[in-house]
């Protein structure tokens, strides 16, 4: 299990005293400040309002760009990948999106691969299925507006089982790529329903341990979960689950070239 550990730094500010006297220099710690910002519904050390942090994370993304990026990683312990699913979804601030989902899998597995795209420049929406001798289909107007709201949403809600479910949850506030970010790690000895897959046969052997990365903004900029197990009819492996947002307010969508 993977543990984070944040360094605290106390300042001590020295008050010097003249010489007259006799009196000798006395050291004067600094107050610590107290009032330092957080991100919305977020403490120091707890999560104080899962609500107010979800909001946040939807706010702050609706109106803007930006890219989600997830994984599915199923791994053996000599490295043969049994599944691993990558999904990528571009979100314009326009109302354009392209969304594509990838399932590899290792020789002789139980599913097989899969390769699905979406695209939307606001009005029509295009599905094509398929690597080779893809099909490419045109939703209806009623179904293609559904499939953009939900593919579109910035879907903070995803994380609020995390935050108020069963686990014992810490929060740290940690440097990420020059930035200061705060840690969420949730140990739980059940998995939370975050929307990560679960092999089928697959029974859990170590706890579960996830960890949100947030910005001070309140974007979930990143959550992770990872544990091993086995299967019921023979195998270890390790399994991870991974959502990234990146590319805020810097998303470009480009039409592919499928989409006529």
């Amino acid at each position: 299990m993977r543990r984070a550990a944040l360094a605290c730094v106390v300042l001590l500010v020295l008050a010097g005293c003249s010489a007259g006297g006799g009196s000798s220099p006395t050291a004067t710690p600094a107050a610590v400040p107290t009032d330092r910002p957080v991100p919305p519904g977020l403490g120091e050390e707890s999560v104080a309002n899962a609500s107010a942090l979800v909001d946040a994370h939807d706010a702050a993304l609706s109106g803007t760009s930006f890219t989600v990026r997830r994984e599915y990683l199923v791994r053996a312990p000599n490295g043969t990948v049994y599944v691993r699913e990558t999904v990528t979804t571009l979100v314009g601030a326009d109302g354009t999106y392209r969304h594509v989902e990838d399932r590899d899998v290792s020789p002789g597995a139980v599913f097989g691969e899969e390769h699905v795209e979406s695209w939307s420049d606001g009005n029509r929406t295009l599905l094509r299925y398929g690597r080779d001798d893809a099909r490419v289909l045109e939703l209806s107007p009623g179904h293609g507006a559904d499939r953009r709201e939900f593919l579109t949403r910035p879907d903070g809600g995803r994380f609020r089982p995390l935050l108020t479910g069963d686990g014992r949850r810490t929060v740290e506030r940690v440097e990420r790529d020059g930035e200061t970010r705060f840690l969420v790690t949730v140990r739980s000895e059940s998995p939370v329903g975050v929307g990560a897959p679960r092999p089928r046969g697959f029974v859990a052997d170590t706890p579960f341990t996830y960890e949100l990365v947030v910005g001070m903004d309140g974007v979930v900029r990143s959550m992770a979960v990872r544990y091993e197990g086995h299967f019921l009819d023979g195998g270890d492996a390790t399994l991870t689950f991974t959502v990234r947002y990146v590319d805020v307010g810097e998303t470009t969508v480009e039409r592919p070239a499928w989409a006529a």
